[in-house]
Order: C-alpha cells, then sequence, then structure tokens
C-alpha cells in the first residue's frame, strides 16, 4: 500500500508522534529573584541586614564564595556588600537559592515557597 492509501485507510496505523519538550519551570529561586526585583516589593522598606542579606544570597547561589578582598573603610556601602556576601562563605549553590527564596518569602509573605513549588499571588 502506498503512504496516500495508508493515510487514506482509517484502519491504518498512526504515525508517532514527536516528543513534546517543555521547558522547564521556573525555579523557586528565579522566580524569587523576579519578585525582589519587581517595583512592588519597594514597598518593603528593607533595612541594611536584609538588604545585605538578600545580597549575600543573591550572590553565593550565582558566583559562589567570594574571593574578593574587603573594600577600604572609607567604602561603608561596598565593605557592606562584601561582609553580606561573605557570611555565607562555603554554601552550596542549591542551598543558597532555597534560603533566598524562603527568606523573600519571610519578607512578603504573598510570596509563597513551599516543597519546592513556588506560588507569587501578586503576579
Amino acid at each position: 500500500a502506498s503512504a496516500a492509501s495508508a493515510a487514506a485507510d482509517p484502519g491504518s496505523a498512526v504515525p508517532p508522534l514527536a516528543p513534546i519538550v517543555m521547558p522547564p519551570l521556573e525555579s523557586a529561586f528565579e522566580a524569587a529573584v523576579r519578585h525582589a526585583q519587581a517595583p512592588a516589593f519597594t514597598r518593603f522598606r528593607l533595612d541594611a541586614t536584609q538588604k545585605t542579606t538578600i545580597y549575600g544570597l543573591y550572590k553565593q547561589a550565582t558566583q559562589g564564595d567570594c574571593v574578593k578582598a574587603r573594600p577600604g573603610m572609607f567604602d561603608q556601602i561596598g565593605r557592606a556588600k562584601h561582609d553580606g556576601w561573605a557570611q555565607f562563605k562555603g554554601m552550596a549553590k542549591g542551598e543558597a537559592e532555597a534560603r533566598y527564596a524562603a527568606y523573600i518569602s519571610e519578607i512578603d509573605p504573598s510570596f509563597k515557597v513551599s516543597s519546592g513549588a513556588w506560588r507569587d499571588i501578586d503576579g
């Protein structure tokens, strides 16, 4: 039987479909980063400790251990950022990502992280 007659014959076998490749779901870390960068997140008046913790966890998750020298005493912002990052030295990437997402959820309870899944209520 030819291909044309096989297509016309309803009893013929249907060729298998190509597998569907779905992109991976956004990780809790990626969702938390997006949430923290949203303009609505600025409604939370973060203190210096919260800012440096967010910064440090983000840097640890994306770049690993801080290897830069600590800035001098006249660069207070640079020192705060360095110290915020350096406090997580040795922490694994996955742990830093999970702690970042959990910390954003702690600051903004509308951002939910549970059992590896996330739910962004605001957006």
